[in-house]
């Protein structure tokens, strides 16, 4: 009886002490996200493809658009980043770096550019393809963007799991700013990013006003220049730019015909789809500009 009582004794406080190891190996929000940093930094090949669904959802005709995306980055080979917008044939940019060469493309302009680094022709596509140009490549090249990632800044909590399709993950919900909330799904195999939700606020007439300012001073700008210029050729193609410019500003929706609200709401959806392939392709890492988007 005695020897059943010692038995017990050890079955129960074993199992006391494995449920609290249990409860301690639950990761914070803090270590899922240096894990996924981790893992993005570590990886020596990484390809995705994937898309963005925009809603502006308080207007008075609500609106919804999408874009397509895709990935390519290599240690060896290099890195190569894709977008468009479905049925626009023009609409394909690409940005790629081959050893220290970096060059970019966008089919509105039709010229291959040359920045000055990654980071800075990432940046530059930042707001046209809603963020996706940096998001993924901020963590794929860390030393670019000195700790800059989509996990900085971001008071969250871990509210439970989810499967994306057919990956469990973390689902870790919290804010980046005031006026923006932030959704992510990080899968607990992998810790890569499945799926991002950002709902967020935006001052249309503060932006109107900043907007109207940026483009009154660089239209006044290139009238000065053009008063200066000595070439013709020089002052011709600084007058298209200036009706490039004034072009862009009688564009921008008037807030007193009522075409947009005072705070537009923005929520952005984020599909991320990692995968591998059997057999390496190389011809993934190079730079093929002046392509039409397939309708």
């Amino acid at each position: 009886m005695k020897n059943i009582l010692i038995v017990f004794l050890l079955t129960f406080f074993s199992q006391v002490v494995f449920a609290q190891n249990n409860v301690n190996v639950a990761l914070s929000v803090q270590q899922i996200f240096e894990q996924s940093e981790k893992k993005y930094a570590s990886l020596k090949n990484y390809l995705d493809s994937g898309k963005v669904i925009t809603e502006f959802y308080n207007r008075e005709v609500p609106s919804k658009s999408s874009i397509k995306f895709k990935t390519a980055y290599s240690k060896t080979e290099g890195f190569n980043f894709e977008y468009y917008i479905p049925n626009k044939s023009n609409s394909l940019y690409i940005i790629n770096k081959t050893g220290n060469v970096v060059k970019s493309w966008w089919g509105i302009r039709n010229k291959v550019e040359s920045p000055v680094s990654l980071s800075a022709a990432l940046s530059a596509a930042a707001g046209v393809s809603s963020s996706t140009s940096y998001i993924v490549p901020a963590v794929l090249f860390p030393e670019e963007w000195k700790e800059k990632n989509i996990f900085k800044n971001v008071k969250a909590v871990v509210s439970g799991s989810e499967n994306v399709n057919g990956e469990e993950c973390y689902v870790i919900e919290g804010k980046r700013s005031e006026h923006e909330a932030i959704k992510l799904w990080i899968s607990k195999t992998d810790f890569m990013i499945r799926k991002i939700n950002t709902d967020s606020q935006l001052d249309v007439k503060a932006t109107r006003l900043k907007s109207d300012s940026l483009l009154n001073n660089n239209i006044n700008s290139l009238n000065q220049r053009i008063a200066l210029a000595k070439d013709s050729g020089t002052k011709s193609g600084l007058i298209n730019q200036v009706n490039a410019a004034k072009k862009v500003r009688s564009s921008l929706p008037v807030l007193e015909q009522g075409l947009l609200p005072s705070v537009l709401k923005v929520r952005k959806t984020y599909y991320y789809y990692p995968y591998t392939l059997k057999t390496f392709k190389t011809d993934l890492f190079t730079f093929h500009p002046n392509r039409e988007v397939e309708l």
